[in-house]
């Protein structure tokens, strides 16, 4: 139970994007896909992923998220490298809070500031789900997020 707590704690990173070569400054990509520039996270049972996101490169790695590797003595672009969807950008909150898509679990994740799991759902969009939501801690569990997306 441990150890999926802490896996789940590391997968919260990225939402949304068409690959990275396609995109332009329109609010869609060559594939048709949605671009968003930010995804706001509204009502959840949890105050600290409230809030604006910004989308972030995959190439680049949270902090929170290399926190978590760093605690478990894990390699923080290797890990990275096997959960983040490299098709997909990653969007971050001003506290640390991160989106993210694990491609081992087909999951959008929520991470909170500390690096740890908050919410998932399962999608393979472009961009976070609006719904479909579910709770990974009790406190979140008390109200799931609602997404906007934004230019």
């Amino acid at each position: 139970e441990e150890h999926v707590l802490m896996a789940s704690r590391l997968l919260a990173i990225c939402l949304f994007t068409c690959t990275l070569g396609s995109l332009h400054t329109s609010s869609v990509c060559m594939s048709g896909a949605m671009q968003a520039a930010r995804v706001v996270i509204q009502q959840s049972g949890v105050a600290a992923v409230n809030g604006v996101y910004q989308r972030r490169p995959v190439a680049s790695i949270p902090s929170a998220f290399k926190k978590v590797c760093d605690e478990n003595n894990w390699d923080v672009s290797a890990t990275w490298r096997r959960l983040a969807d490299e098709n997909k950008s990653w969007f971050e909150h001003d506290n640390g809070s991160y989106i993210y898509r694990n491609k081992q679990d087909d999951q959008w994740w929520i991470d909170g500031p500390d690096g740890y799991g908050v919410f998932v759902a399962r999608d393979v969009s472009d961009l976070p789900p609006k719904g479909g939501w579910k709770a990974l801690q009790k406190q979140a569990a008390s109200a799931l997020p609602l997404i906007e997306y934004q230019e």
